[in-house]
């Protein structure tokens, strides 16, 4: 399992990721027979309706056998392991030994992408053009946004070695310089959103008065300071003058995914009961300067493929596993020894939703990380030690 955390989001080892996943369904599957008796993962019942929704969408299809093999890639895998995951993480300390794995591979991933920008002077187009240093930058934001939240985690949790909370720890801010390797503007703000959470979590919820209005002010100067910063297009901006901040303004109402946004309401108005099926999110917007385009948006995309039902069915989903991740934070106890791994689940989760926004990044690999870290979070919610 921790061989399959650790080659999940290396390119080009799909052999190996696989291999892994398989040996991991083994592995829980041998654990349930030696334990005789299944073990059910948290929302079950959604998880069943998840791919009943999409299989649904694809009925009146003629050729079903891409969109399934694009339910298969795209949520049953994914289902699997955050099953897998769940089950074979019983204790805080199982979270930290497969933590362990997965970032260490993030460290191989942040020393390669320093390697080839500081060492081989290779710039930010060519390893984007390339793709071979990191793959999709999509997919590569969300692996460095997701170690830096679990190195975090791991890193105040108080009942993990010193050695790994000390690794976890330097490992965080590189794998936040990872984030700005991949040049993704959500990517900053899925950091800003993950760090918002372990401050609330850590801080404003058990603070008195003066801690609260303070961690309001801060806010209140990281939202006027988000404008300018994503209105660039990959470089970050932090000019917070006048001038400055009334031209990010006029760059983000010139946004091309306004365009693609509303093209994809159109869509999804013309068939909001049944949507083009599962697996076919390309569109047709004729204001959009490439003309055919994907939502860019993970909410969008399903309502595009599976109709307004498919957005409501994500909102459902994602409000469950909020309020999951929620208990396990609150489970263990502000101020305990494996807190902060609760307060990483809740933290994971808003990263992955704000890359979501701008972005559809629920989808292969992508996809397994979040669900199999998540897994992780709640499995070892159930006892701590």
């Amino acid at each position: 399992m921790g061989v399959y955390l650790f080659s999940l989001n290396l390119p080009g080892v799909v052999t190996v990721r696989e291999a892994g996943f398989f040996l991991s369904l083994a592995l829980a599957a041998a654990h349930m027979w030696r334990m005789r008796r299944p073990e059910w993962p948290p929302m079950r019942l959604l998880l069943l309706i998840w791919p009943t929704l999409a299989l649904i969408t694809i009925i009146p299809g003629d050729d079903i056998s891409r969109p399934l093999s694009e339910i298969k890639k795209e949520i049953a895998y994914p289902v699997l392991a955050f099953w897998v995951f769940y089950v074979m993480t019983r204790s805080g300390r199982d979270f930290a030994y497969l933590g362990a794995w997965f970032l260490s591979g993030a460290a191989l991933m942040a020393a390669a992408g320093m390697y080839f920008y500081y060492v081989l002077g290779f710039g930010f187009e060519v390893l984007e053009e390339s793709g071979f240093a990191y793959g999709k930058r999509p997919y590569f934001g969300f692996f460095m946004a997701s170690a830096a939240v679990v190195g975090l985690g791991l890193g105040l949790t108080r009942g993990v070695g010193w050695r790994l909370r000390g690794f976890a720890l330097a490992l965080a801010p590189l794998c936040v310089l990872g984030v700005y390797f991949a040049r993704l503007r959500a990517g900053y703000l899925a950091i800003i959103a993950a760090i918002a959470v372990f401050i609330i979590y850590g801080k404003v919820l058990r603070s008195g008065l003066r801690a609260r209005l303070a961690a309001t002010a801060i806010a209140a100067l990281v939202l006027v300071s988000i404008v300018p910063m994503v209105s660039a297009k990959r470089d970050l901006n932090m000019d917070l003058s006048l001038v400055g901040w009334r031209s990010a303004i006029e760059k983000l109402k010139a946004e091309e995914r306004w365009i693609i946004w509303e093209g994809s309401a159109r869509e999804i108005m013309k068939r909001p009961l049944q949507g083009l099926g599962f697996g076919n999110k390309e569109i047709f917007v004729p204001a959009f300067r490439l003309g055919h385009v994907y939502p860019h948006n993970l909410f969008l995309s399903y309502g595009v493929m599976a109709g307004a039902g498919g957005i409501v069915f994500l909102m459902l989903l994602f409000w469950k596993l909020f309020r999951l991740m929620h208990s396990a934070a609150l489970l263990s106890g502000a101020g305990k020894e494996w807190f902060f791994i609760g307060v990483s689940g809740v933290g994971l989760l808003a990263a992955f939703l704000v890359l979501n926004m701008t972005e559809d990044i629920m989808t292969r690999h992508t996809g397994q990380t979040f669900w199999a870290l998540s897994g992780m979070v709640l499995g070892s919610s159930r006892r701590h030690g």
